[in-house]
C-alpha cells in the first residue's frame, strides 16, 4: 500500500477518468500500462528500502559511539 501512496504522490496532475475505473475495479490495465506502474512501484520500494538502510546505518554508528568506554 505505501508503493502506490508514493507513486501517487508523486504525481503533478490527478488521476485519469480510466484509472479512477482501474481502481474501484471496473476496468483492467492493459500490459503497457501494468508495466508502468509496476516499474514505478518497483522505484519507490527500492527508494524506501534505501532510506532504512540509511538509518539503521546511522542508528548504528550511534550505538556504537554510546556504547565505546
Amino acid at each position: 500500500m505505501y508503493r502506490l501512496y508514493c507513486v501517487l504522490k508523486d504525481r503533478a496532475e490527478p488521476p485519469s477518468a480510466e484509472e479512477i475505473e482501474f481502481a474501484s475495479g471496473k476496468t483492467v490495465l492493459d500490459a503497457k500500462s501494468d508495466a508502468e506502474y509496476l516499474k514505478r512501484l518497483e522505484a519507490a520500494t527500492a527508494n524506501i528500502q534505501k532510506a532504512f538502510a540509511a538509518q539503521e546505518a546511522n542508528a548504528a554508528v550511534g550505538l556504537t559511539v554510546l556504547v565505546s568506554p
